[in-house]
């Protein structure tokens, strides 16, 4: 059986036509294909974030799909508190991208915990 590409799920994205970030930065795809073809490490790449309205502020929306196993990632905990994880495809991950509880940055985890708890506090 064949192996699939360790930057397969990069390369579909951009196949997709989605904006991929490398290290957080907006590079051309030909700068992308070069750092794959370099073999920089997968959990570098990440989607571009789409922006979604909670109440009257605009944020970076969650992840919709998993990132590639080994990637870093926020989450909101059942406290507030935003925490940092390691994708590894667990259940507790699965069910945090199935439930619009997964970031790329910690900054937009917290964005989005002020904004939600803003919202049901009665601000807007």
């Amino acid at each position: 059986m064949t192996k699939e590409h360790s930057h397969a799920q990069v390369l579909r994205w951009i196949a997709d036509g989605k904006t991929v970030l490398y290290c957080g930065v907006d590079y051309s795809n030909s700068a992308i294909l070069s750092a794959i073809n370099d073999f920089r490490p997968v959990e570098n790449f990440t989607l571009a974030p789409r922006r979604i309205k909670v109440g009257s502020r605009e944020i970076n929306a969650p992840l919709r799909e998993a990132p590639a196993d080994g990637t870093k990632y926020w989450s909101i905990g059942e406290d507030g508190d935003v925490f940092r994880a390691e994708w590894s495809g667990h259940p507790s991950d699965e069910d945090r991208v199935k439930y619009g509880n997964v970031w790329t940055t910690e900054a937009d985890a917290t964005a989005a915990r002020d904004a939600v708890r803003d919202l049901m506090m009665g601000g807007k």
